[in-house]
């Protein structure tokens, strides 16, 4: 399919079409059929009603997703109506549930709970053994105690480390990744992957489609699977048949023989590593993890792939045993749309109500539902230091207006906020209390809280923790504050657009 036609079917063209649709449907009503419009407009009324009990009564999620749509459907209902059906379905959640059913390999072939590491974390802190237990039961993804981790402040740093052990495969890599663009960092590791393939590694690759919609060239699958690398896109964009691309998979993962795993936020382009500079200084983050919690990254890749490809293999042959050594607790997690369980979004809340010092956040966007927000303001208000560092020069200018808009309502209750003054910051790092802390693919917006496919690691009384707080104190000084004297001189006409993009912002 030619990057026209991927052009021309991605959401924000579709959406434009049907605004547009609507718009000449109301100049006919208007112009030629006014003598009918009191039908016309009858025949709407009752459309926007039926959507609007459709959606209040019969379908998923918290009424601050659902009031947008209805209010939207009632003042366009054709734009609205049609714009819904196309882009809040759960046509792939309920593929994805089906193929996961029918997959051989399971959670518990991968990883058990440990008594004797569960019996460890109670006996430390009750709240974080609760913690751990939440995301276990969500997912069957254990805490483990032998996972050494190495945190990654910047996409250099990473991508040199990734090279490295890149170097080292001898079995398989499997490789995940919401974005892969060709360049100076992937067309290094497609050298090194080349020469893995001569020598009998086996290679993985899944890419979402929809996140490369402009960025790799037309049937790149096919390129990858002539150099002898087994390749999965996720999600593929298909016109006219399928329009439903509402989930997305946001995951970034990088495993090498079982024994090392990648995650953070740093996709496989050369925007991550500062070799294109597109926004200013690109600042992330990436972790690595050794030893067992490898395991259940194993896990988060087969799972995907089964869905597409190789759904009975043996799973066995994935796993390695290593001993290795950990000073903390390590327990990655995985998030997905399919199980209406929202994971990285209770995780969030959890450390922000145990939380009795601090909490640092960075993230890219700041598009807060009510349950989150409350959790922040709560805490900010018994005493918690809430700090957020969000980006100075933005990616897409009316996300960035939906993060401003929720500035001054929590500067107002202690919450300090800043601007990555250098250019954009993608890392996706909470860090609290000195104690616990996770780096992940989550974003703080609806896409990644309610949408899209997500992972994470999440620690408890490791050494890593004091490099993510060391890493933030750095990138506060590298920020601009933004005081309640700077918001409220904000243009009213600016405000008044963010407000309305806040409303809507769970469309987005």
């Amino acid at each position: 399919m030619s990057k026209f036609f991927k052009i021309l079917f991605r959401r924000s063209t579709i959406l434009a079409t049907l605004f547009i649709l609507q718009f000449i449907v109301f100049i006919l009503v208007g112009t030629y059929l006014i003598e009918y419009s009191i039908y016309i407009n009858a025949v709407f009324y009752t459309i926007s009603i039926i959507m609007a009990v459709y959606i209040l009564a019969l379908r998923s999620g918290t009424i601050d997703i659902k009031l947008p749509w209805i209010v939207l459907i009632f003042a366009f209902p054709v734009f609205g109506t049609l714009a819904y059906s196309m882009f809040n379905q759960d046509n792939l959640r309920k593929k994805i549930i089906k193929n996961l059913e029918s997959q051989a390999c399971k959670p518990e072939d991968f990883a058990t709970p440990d008594p004797i590491i569960n019996d460890r974390l109670l006996q430390e802190n009750k709240r974080m053994f609760q913690q751990a237990n939440y995301m276990y039961t969500s997912n069957n993804l254990p805490p483990f105690i032998n996972s050494p981790t190495k945190y990654f402040k910047i996409g250099e740093e990473y991508y040199k480390e990734l090279l490295k052990q890149l170097k080292t495969a001898e079995k398989f890599i499997f490789i995940e990744s919401f974005i892969i663009n060709e360049g100076k960092m992937w067309n290094s590791i497609l050298d090194i992957l080349n020469e893995k393939i001569k020598q009998n590694v086996e290679v993985r690759v899944i890419y979402d489609d929809w996140g490369n919609i402009t960025k790799l060239p037309d049937h790149y699958n096919k390129q990858l699977e002539k150099l002898g690398i087994k390749c999965v896109i996720f999600n593929p964009i298909t016109p006219f048949l399928s329009l439903r691309h509402n989930n997305r998979d946001h995951k970034k993962i990088i495993i090498i023989d079982g024994k090392v795993a990648f995650t953070g936020g740093i996709n496989l382009a050369d925007e991550y590593i500062n070799e294109k500079l597109r926004f200013g200084h690109w600042k992330d983050s990436g972790i690595m993890v050794q030893g067992d919690a490898v395991r259940s990254f194993t896990f988060m890749f087969l799972e995907t792939w089964h869905c597409y490809r190789d759904k009975h293999e043996d799973c066995q042959k994935y796993i390695s045993e290593g001993k290795t050594h950990s000073d903390g607790f390590v327990q990655p997690y995985l998030d997905s749309p399919a199980d209406n369980e929202l994971v990285a979004r209770n995780i969030y809340i959890n450390i922000l109500n145990d939380a009795t010092d601090y909490v640092y956040i960075t993230t890219p966007y700041l598009i807060l539902d009510p349950e989150l927000t409350n959790s922040i303001v709560s805490a900010s208000k018994r005493g918690v230091n809430i700090k957020i560092i969000t980006p100075h020069i933005p990616d897409k200018w009316y996300v960035h207006l939906m993060t401003q808009s929720h500035y001054l309502s929590l500067t107002k209750v202690g919450v300090e906020i800043y601007e990555y003054t250098p250019g954009f910051i993608h890392a996706k790092n909470v860090i609290c209390d000195d104690i616990v802390a996770t780096v992940g693919t989550v974003n703080f917006d609806y896409r990644s809280l309610y949408h899209n496919y997500e992972c994470g690691i999440w620690m408890y009384k490791t050494s890593t923790i004091q490099e993510i707080k060391k890493d933030f104190n750095e990138t506060i000084n590298k920020s601009t504050q933004i005081t309640i004297e700077k918001l409220e001189k904000v243009n009213i006409l600016k405000v008044m657009l963010s407000s309305m993009l806040k409303f809507f912002s769970p469309l987005f």
